[in-house]
């Protein structure tokens, strides 16, 4: 893991991006030895579980499940009024 925070840092520094592991978060999928806490703890970054919403659209969740899309239509026919 150590790797990846090596990879992550030298990206930073590479292109001038800030990578803010404050924010950022491990996601455990099939975590069976619970090595999503020690990839946090090395990180330096929370931990999150599914489902979850990234840029407001939620990962992992149900896509059958209506209340979803409703939210997501909300949101685009705002930005899209000529279209809803």
């Amino acid at each position: 893991m150590m790797v990846v925070k090596d990879v992550l840092l030298d990206f930073q520094s590479r292109t001038g991006l800030k990578i803010n592991l404050e924010t950022s978060v491990v996601v455990g999928v099939c975590d069976v030895h619970n090595t999503s806490e020690e990839c946090a703890q090395i990180l330096e970054c929370m931990i999150a579980e599914l489902p979850l919403k990234y840029l407001g659209i939620p990962i992992g969740a149900s896509t059958r499940a209506k209340k979803i899309w409703d939210d997501i239509i909300e949101k685009m026919s705002v930005k899209l009024p000529i279209y809803f």
